[in-house]
């Protein structure tokens, strides 16, 4: 499954690379942005929707207590919180102009 995930973004990457119809490099990016986000969605014809959740360092929570910030809780059993229609998502962020990290 790995080694099948990876030749799909290669294959996602050269053609974003070689893609004519997207003049600026901002353009090409949202494309591949937005085919990533399908994939992991579930609406690649070759792959099913992904769990995407975080896998902190054990030390993670306990840093960033000390830190006064908001950590991420580990999610042993994860569920699909977050796939589902992330690429539709990316573009209000893209309109807003929002940065996210």
């Amino acid at each position: 499954m790995i080694e099948k995930f990876l030749l799909h973004l290669a294959n996602l990457i050269n053609y974003s690379g070689d893609e004519q119809r997207r003049i600026t490099s901002q353009a090409r990016l949202e494309g591949l942005s937005h085919s990533i986000l399908v994939t992991l969605d579930g609406y690649s014809t070759n792959f099913p929707g992904f769990v995407v959740a975080p896998a902190p360092h054990p030390s993670n929570r306990a840093f960033c207590m000390n830190e006064h910030e908001n950590y991420y809780p580990a999610t042993p059993q994860a569920t699909c919180a977050i796939a589902g229609h992330l690429h539709a998502l990316l573009y209000s962020y893209i309109r807003k102009g929002t940065k996210r990290s």
